[in-house]
């Protein structure tokens, strides 16, 4: 246990992240068997009472297509974060595992909830009652959020530089003017990070940065932010502080091209 501004920190070990997702896996497996019961027990309700042309009908089996379908992909993001948890960090790692947590949860309800509605139609003689209801929330394969977020758990300082190919010699000047540290989403989100350095003449001579450790998708994007302006700055250096602009599209089109090379890396290895 580590002691934190007065509150007692026990760090996530390696071994309970392993623990948690073979649970999970094995969770998936007892409701996959559930879903797949009560899938068939509404298809064929539904097929007695309004044929197998029916909506109702229809939409009992694709309930269980649907949700294999979702838990094949939460396996695959599984498989890939205990293949690479020794790179990870871990209480990123964690977190992460909770969302996914809580994804699941939601998705089951609904999909419970599609077929109780189909049974309740079969009761009541009315198949308008199984049509289903809007759902406000995307699921894992209609979301690619959730395999970005797994990818860049393997991330670091070191892969970042490389996917934004900068010339040694600026990574050299800014060695030992800037500092990487741990920081929560919070910390990250409101602290300043880059700073210019002015002579006294008014021209840029140097720079400052503070800049968040990539720990997971969040920090990773803000690390990129920093990297980029603190290049364009050096880039500046020498010139009028007041004449240099500063265009945040640049660090947000480069954010872009990584979370597509985030998705690239995840086709690959999902």
């Amino acid at each position: 246990m580590e002691k934190v501004s007065g509150i007692i920190y026990t760090p996530v070990k390696k071994e309970e992240i392993e623990e948690r997702i073979i649970n999970t896996k094995k969770e998936n497996i007892e409701e996959h068997f559930l879903v797949t019961m009560y899938s068939l027990k509404a298809y064929v309700q539904s097929l007695f009472k309004f044929g197998a042309r029916s909506d109702a009908t229809k939409d009992a089996l694709r309930v269980r297509k649907e949700f294999i379908r979702i838990l094949k992909e939460e396996n695959s993001l599984f498989r890939f974060m205990l293949k690479n948890l020794d790179i990870m960090n871990l209480e990123a790692a964690s977190d992460l595992i909770d969302k996914l947590d809580d994804l699941n949860s939601t998705t089951v309800l609904y999909y419970y909830g599609v077929l109780d509605d189909i049974e309740e139609a079969v009761e009541l003689d009315s198949e308008t009652r199984a049509k289903r209801m809007p759902r406000h929330f995307e699921t894992l394969t209609e979301t690619n959020a959730y395999r970005k977020q797994v990818m860049a758990l393997a991330e670091n300082s070191k892969s970042i530089k490389e996917f934004l190919g900068y010339p040694e010699e600026f990574w050299q000047f800014i060695k030992g003017k800037y500092h990487t540290i741990d920081m929560s989403h919070e910390v990250a989100d409101g602290m300043p990070f880059v700073a210019t350095i002015q002579d006294n003449d008014g021209n840029i001579s140097d720079i400052r940065m503070v800049c968040p450790e990539p720990t997971d998708l969040y920090t990773a994007l803000i690390a990129i932010q920093n990297y980029v302006k603190a290049y364009e700055i050096y880039k500046a250096i020498g010139t009028k502080a007041k004449d240099f602009k500063y265009d945040d599209k640049v660090a947000e089109d480069i954010k872009l091209k990584y979370s597509q090379n985030l998705n690239a890396k995840a086709s690959k290895n999902l």
